[in-house]
């Protein structure tokens, strides 16, 4: 089997989801508690977007570390409608952005392997249910940008993961084929839209916020984290 392609998913893949996007989470919760003059709002926030504060760890089927942003908007607009709702969308995509995207943590390796899959060939894309602009700002702060010719967000048009429109526009923009392309990430939303799609291979990442036992019926196979892939392929 040829594969022409690699979809990574940026969240719990290429970057450390919880040191990345916790601060972002709670920065983005805290504000919109202080604005409701209500404490406790921040960790309702956080509790109904699936974080277990107890134990530090995400419930199955979180929604802050699996949806789109327009979902995570929506269900904290529904605890907390501290403004008018286009100001709240823009308030917390900002914090989001000037958090997670101002201050990724990548995995060890991450670079390297960018530099050999583009060496070797492969047309390299990121696919996230984060915004756009914020995965754009990730690539060049990992300096991995230049080898990245296709990067979309649940913003960008096509639909947010687990459907199939980022997989489809990544192969649209390589002419290539869904069969020719590895879809990596560490979701199920990651690799339903691999599975859905038709990608040739779905490998799943136990580097995230999801345990083998939510990745195991979606994936091809399952390996430590993205730097893995080399070895692999």
């Amino acid at each position: 089997m040829r594969l022409g392609g690699v979809l990574f998913d940026k969240d719990g893949t290429l970057i450390d989801f919880n040191a990345t996007w916790l601060p972002a989470y709670h920065a983005a919760a805290k504000k919109i508690a202080e604005l409701a003059n209500d404490p406790d709002i921040a960790l309702t926030l956080m509790h109904q977007g699936g974080w277990n504060e107890s134990n530090q760890s995400w419930q199955t089927d979180a929604v802050l570390a699996a949806a789109g942003n327009d979902e995570i908007l929506d269900l904290w607009y529904a605890i907390a409608p501290v403004m008018d709702r286009v100001d709240f969308d823009n308030l917390v995509l900002n914090l989001f952005h000037d958090h997670a995207g101002a201050s990724p943590v990548p995995f060890d390796g991450i670079n390297s392997l960018f530099n050999y899959l583009s060496s070797q060939g492969y047309l390299l894309g990121i696919a996230t249910n984060d915004a756009e602009r914020t995965a754009r700002a990730t690539a060049e702060l990992l300096d991995i940008n230049q080898h990245t010719t296709f990067i979309a967000g649940a913003d960008s048009g096509f639909g947010a993961k687990p459907s199939t429109g980022m997989l489809d526009a990544f192969c649209r923009h390589g002419m290539i084929n869904p069969e020719d392309v590895v879809v990596i990430g560490d979701s199920p939303h990651d690799l339903a839209m691999g599975r859905v799609g038709g990608a040739g291979l779905v490998v799943g990442v136990l580097s995230g916020a999801h345990g083998i036992e939510e990745l195991e019926p979606l994936a091809d196979c399952i390996i430590s984290d993205a730097t893995r892939l080399r070895d692999f392929l």
